[in-house]
Parts: structure tokens; sequence; C-alpha cells
């Protein structure tokens, strides 16, 4: 299981069975596109893909689609890129999208579409979406900060903080970060978790009740086993990097990510933050909008496997920083991050693999890093690429066509797409 996609889901199939009732479906006004080029700022469970890269880059030799766009030259290529962001909803059977890409420094962004279906207002690069199992790479940056500083080691055990949860006494942080720890893989899944977060919408769950309620299910399987994607060990991570920082996993995002980034547009918490994208699924022939639905207990109990909400400005900045310069975590720390030799599993200590790819005889070379996002009503993804020095971010305010969600891996071939036509023209 990936980003809070299926959990998450299954949980508002029970809502909307409640209220589409009661909901008109939406028709999309058609798609439009708006594209910006800037200088960047100066803060700049899943099975592998493929083991080859197939993805062909966008064509380039295509009318650009209609626009308004600031060319900066050579420093990325436009028209290819604009031509991408046009053709991406109606490659998803979707109505909207925003891309972002950054490259030394150079920032482009387009959005198609509608953001608001009720008003026809298109969609517009600066509109912040919940960033859902991203927030796992600020988790990463704290961790790793905490681990630079000496204050935590990879190797601690669980059972220093919690000496009662399953397998405390084995399980360590670097397990926590690599989904290696066993720790239960249940999420919204469950009736009876579904049943807790339906009893109270508006609820804010603190993340020692999220712990002490996950830390009644089984394990999934032996610390130090095969990696088994766990929102709540990243829970779990956000509180030992509270108790050893000093401060919330919130605030420590904030202090440590946020503010010496210039993030303006990035915050960790429940509410809607100003700006927010609409936010679109399909239900029983009912197009529903979940931007007005309490999402409180949902992101609560998420926390630091998902609770991040930002733009795509924003996202390219930290995700270039994190993984792409040592201005969050040190050399080594980074390296952790961006692992440049063979893996044998896409989740590594806290990121995700992103082709071009290749294969050997000891596993998988991935050319990017980051991670993807699903939350009901968005999904996303973002990676960088440390050959071109490229960071991507794709964003959908849409996480499902028909009443089926996307899998985790739906905007795989875009972001290689992306990484492919840089490559090229480096």
């Amino acid at each position: 299981m990936n980003p809070l996609s299926r959990p998450c889901w299954s949980l508002f199939i029970v809502l909307t069975s409640v209220t589409a009732a009661a909901c008109g479906g939406s028709s999309a006004a058609p798609p439009t596109t708006s594209t910006t080029t800037t200088p960047a700022s100066t803060n700049p469970t899943a099975a592998p893909p493929a083991n080859t890269s197939t993805a062909e880059p966008p064509p380039i030799d295509e009318p650009p689609s209609t626009a308004n766009h600031v060319a900066t030259g050579d420093a990325l290529p436009i028209d290819a890129l604009q031509i991408a962001v046009g053709q991406l909803p109606a490659s998803l059977g979707v109505e909207r999208a925003v891309i972002g890409v950054s490259r030394g420094d150079h920032i482009w962004l387009g959005a198609a579409g509608v953001d608001d279906t009720a008003t026809g207002r298109p969609m517009a690069t600066d509109r912040h979406f919940r960033a859902a199992s991203i927030t796992k790479l600020y988790v990463d940056g704290v961790v790793l900060n905490l681990v630079d500083q000496g204050v935590l080691s990879l190797d601690d055990r669980l059972a220093q903080w919690y000496p009662t949860f399953p397998n405390a006494d084995e399980i360590t942080v670097r397990m926590l970060m690599s989904h290696t720890a066993g720790v239960t893989t249940d999420w919204w899944l469950s009736p009876d978790l579904i049943q807790l977060a339906l009893d109270d919408l508006g609820r804010t769950w603190t993340p020692s009740e999220v712990i002490e309620l996950m830390a009644k299910r089984d394990p999934a399987g032996p610390p130090g086993g095969p990696a088994l994607y766990s929102n709540t060990g990243f829970v779990l991570l956000g509180e030992i990097a509270a108790a050893v920082g000093g401060d919330s996993i919130g605030g420590l995002i904030e202090d440590r990510i946020i503010t010496p980034l210039g993030l303006a547009h990035t915050s960790f918490g429940f509410e809607n933050p100003p700006d927010l994208a609409h936010a679109y699924f399909d239900f029983q022939g009912h197009t529903i909008d979940v931007t007005a639905m309490p999402m409180q207990a949902m992101l609560s109990m998420a926390g630091a496997a998902g609770a991040i909400q930002t733009d795509t400005s924003d996202l390219l900045t930290f995700v270039h920083a994190l993984l792409g310069t040592t201005e969050l975590v040190s050399q080594s720390s980074r390296a952790l991050l961006s692992p440049r030799t063979p893996v044998s599993d896409r989740f590594h200590h806290g990121v995700m693999g992103f082709c071009p790819c290749a294969t050997s005889t000891t596993g998988t070379v991935y050319s990017g890093w980051g991670h993807s996002g699903d939350i009901p009503g968005y999904f996303s993804a973002t990676a960088y690429f440390t050959a071109s020095d490229t960071t991507v971010v794709v964003f959908l305010n849409r996480d499902s066509v028909d009443g089926v969600t996307f899998q985790h891996d739906a905007l795989d071939g875009v972001v290689e797409q992306i990484a492919l036509l840089l490559e090229h023209q480096s």
C-alpha cells in the first residue's frame, strides 16, 4: 500500500455512500492551460516499476497549447513541457493537473484544466494541495537532521520510547524509515478503524492515541524483513523526533525546514489552508467535491505520515534542498536518501525510487528519488534526478476516475517522461 491511498479510499467509499444521493454530478469546463517560467528561489505496497526504462519524452514537434508563459532561452524545454501539461489531463481521464520543473536557476510551472467545476475557475499553478505521503520526505529531513546533530542514531531502538510496542526491542529507527520494521500495515482498510474515523470526522487525534491504537494490531512481518509500506512507522518516527527534538513533529518541520527555506505556502496541519485547490472524485455517477468534507480525523490520524499541505513551487524548493543539496542534511545523510547503487526495494529510507532505471544482479538502480502521495481528491508525485539536477512535481486534484482510485504508480510514466526531456536536452 502506498501513501494513504487504499485506506483513505475505503473510508470515503463509506462516507460518500451516505452523501452521494444528495450530491449532483458536476461537469468540468473545457480544459485550459497556463504556464510560468521564472528564476528559481535561492532556497531552492508496491512492486518496483519495469526494470528498464521504456518511456519516451513527450513529442516536441507539436505546437504548444495556448498559454501565457515567459521563455528563458534554453534553460528548460518550454514547448515540450507545455505539451506535457496540456496532454496530461486527457491521458489520465481527469480534468485538471499542475506540473512543476526546476533545473539550475530556473523553475517552470504549468497548469491545465479547471480548479472549481462549480464556477469554471481554471486551475492555477499557485493552488495549495494536500501532499499526503510526500509528508514522509519532511519527516526524513527532520530525523536525519537530528542524526547529523548527534542526538539520534539510526540504530536506536524503538523500545527507548515505546517499550510495549510489538517487537520494540528489535525495531530500529533505520527500519522504521525504510519500512522494514515489520510494523502493522493496517490503516483504514479495517472496518473497526473506518468506524473510528466515522464516529467523529472532526476529531483531532493525538499521535499517542494513534500509536496506542496501532500497537494492538498484529505485526506485518519480522523486524529487518522485507519492505512493507507502513504509515504507522512514520507516526512513530514523528514522535521519536518530537521526543529528541523537544517539539512536535509539526513544530520541528516548521523550524528546521519551512522557515529556513522560506516555504511561505507550506504547513503541517489538519485545517484547510488558504487557496486550497478543490478536490474531486467520482462515485456512483456523481463527481463529489471533497474539499468541504471534514478531514480532521483522517489528517490527524495520518499525522507524520501525511499531513503536509503545500503548493508546487514550495515543493520543488523543498525536494531540491533535501535531495540535491546539503542545506537540510549532511552529505552522508543525503546519500542515504538518494542512493546511486542497486537497491533491493523501491522504498528506501523513506524515499521511493523513480525511473529511468536499470537492473543489476543485486537490485535496481533508480536515477530519481522522491515520493508520491494520495488522499481522497488529491494525487501527487515528486522526484529529484541527480544527473540533470532536475526536480519534478506533478499534482492532480483528483485521485479517481469512474470510482476507481489511481494506483500508486499512476504518475510514474509522467515523471519519467519529464526526466527524459531534461536528460535529452542536457
